[in-house]
């Protein structure tokens, strides 16, 4: 079974044929592929090797960033378990499903591989392949190795926990502060957004519920929304992954989006502080403001999760830096 396989890939490098995209826009996708592991919690042990169309599949080719087979399928569990844990859902829906989304590619039309090796002459003793059917993830894994599991250093971002830092914060003198500027500036910043648009839909679904700011932790919800995170230039991509993986009709566009935040101030010298920030996202069809009821973004949407966390911190850091 082996040797058929590695004579698969060896045949297949050879007769590849290009799918829709342009050898640049395969290219370029790889790249923003890279870019998102770069930003996300496993930067330090995951990494896009290649890209390749064979017909209309598309397979994207990984690589765990170890030194042995040994390390790799250690790393492989350990990561997978880091993500069960904080998250609720494994690693492979997190790559396959953000591949998915990067390169626009139908799950059904897309493998994930990650072998200690790509070379045809060499036997690989590490193998992980991602496919979807059924509307569901499917991994196949084999490991072979010499010796038993090595223990080894891993180092993981924080999950979800995108930050960042203000040097001057003279007029903001301890978290209380912080957190009623933070809740003031969210009222704000989100009653533009939902007034806008319970105006051009004719309905009041959106609202915007805060928290104590006399917790260690300060949070906030905004019920309601549409094409905040998950855009509206995207809503036919969106709306064709939610058919795949749910099963609904693809005239479900442009759902309701429900955003939970959480922010945490973090003392690190004088006038100077950092906000970890975490952003959990549901999604429903339209009208359907219940959290129990609704979808996990994640792993689905993790990269469109990821891009507004980056946003919002930004606008909140300028309006703090203003302040």
């Amino acid at each position: 079974m082996k040797s058929f396989f590695l004579v698969f890939i060896a045949v297949l490098t050879f007769n590849t044929l290009l799918g829709q995209q342009t050898t640049a826009e395969l290219q370029q996708n790889l790249q923003l592929y890279e870019e998102f592991l770069d930003n996300s919690e496993f930067r330090k042990s995951i990494s896009a090797d290649n890209a390749v169309f064979y017909d209309d599949t598309l397979v994207l080719y990984l690589k765990i960033c170890y030194n042995s087979p040994d390390s790799n399928y250690y790393a492989w569990k350990k990561l997978n378990e880091t993500l069960l844990r904080d998250k609720n859902y494994n690693l492979s829906e997190f790559l396959f499903f953000s591949a998915s989304n990067i390169f626009k590619q139908e799950p059904s039309k897309l493998y994930v591989f990650i072998f200690d090796t790509y070379n045809p002459l060499e036997p690989y003793l590490f193998k992980v392949i991602i496919n979807y059917v059924n509307q569901n993830v499917l991994v196949l894994e084999e490991i072979e190795t010499k010796s038993g599991i090595s223990q080894i250093n891993m180092i993981f971002n924080d999950l979800s926990d995108r930050y960042i830092e203000i040097q001057n914060g003279d007029d903001l003198r301890n978290r209380k502060e912080i957190y009623e500027f933070i809740s003031a500036w969210s009222v704000r910043y989100f009653s533009k957004i939902t007034k806008k648009q319970n105006q051009s839909e004719n309905n009041n679904l959106s609202q915007i519920v805060v928290h104590s700011v006399d917790n260690e932790v300060f949070k906030f919800e905004v019920i309601g929304l549409r094409n905040e995170v998950l855009k509206e230039k995207e809503s036919a991509w969106i709306s064709s992954v939610i058919s795949w993986t749910t099963g609904l009709p693809k005239e479900s566009r442009n759902p309701t989006e429900y955003l939970k935040f959480e922010i945490q101030y973090v003392g690190i010298g004088a006038n100077q502080f950092k906000l970890n920030c975490k952003i959990d996202g549901k999604y429903g069809l339209r009208n359907d403001v219940n959290w129990s009821t609704m979808r996990n973004m994640e792993p689905q949407f993790s990269i469109y999760l990821q891009e507004y966390t980056d946003v919002f911190l930004d606008q909140l850091k300028d309006a703090l830096v203003e302040k």
